[in-house]
């Protein structure tokens, strides 16, 4: 059982001491919600809709939400969000995310979320808005690192 979009947004945004902008925080939370589909036979961590778009995943309900902060870092609009619990599966995989993640530069981000073996790449078409990325694609995606696993680390290093 995954655990809510705003929770898991509000737990990066923790990590980071309230740095991370609204592009780095999505693609945080994709990078986080293939993680966990990973580590738990494809269940996502959270139940929502990613779209492929430009500079890679995002939600749009999320981006919406954060827009008003542009480039700088999101602050605290995550009033309802509840803690998630240490040591749950959903914690393990956003504390794998942001030990893994948490310190890359946006750009190099962008750069990891379209890998060309991922979800992103499999469904982004230039200039074309609201393409659906599935969990079966983000699932797909989980076990295309595992099968070419040292290709993934050169991408994601």
């Amino acid at each position: 059982m995954g655990v809510r979009l705003d929770s898991a947004a509000k737990y990066l945004c923790e990590k980071s001491g309230w740095s991370l902008s609204n592009l780095e925080l999505q693609k945080l939370l994709y990078l986080a919600q293939v993680e966990h589909a990973f580590r738990n036979d494809g269940a996502p961590l959270v139940e929502t809709a990613f779209q492929a778009w430009d500079y890679g995943p995002v939600v749009p309900a999320l981006y919406r939400r954060l827009r008003m902060f542009g480039a700088n870092p999101v602050r605290d609009v995550f009033r309802d969000a509840r803690r998630i619990r240490a040591g749950s599966p959903s914690e393990i995989s956003l504390r794998a995310t942001w030990e893994q993640f948490g310190s890359v530069e946006p750009g190099e981000l962008i750069e990891v979320s379209h890998w060309d073996k991922g979800a992103w790449a499999a469904r982004y078409e230039p200039g074309v808005r609201e393409i659906g990325i599935t969990q079966r694609d983000i699932a797909a995606e989980a076990r295309n690192r595992a099968v070419h696993a040292d290709e993934w680390r050169r991408s994601a290093a």
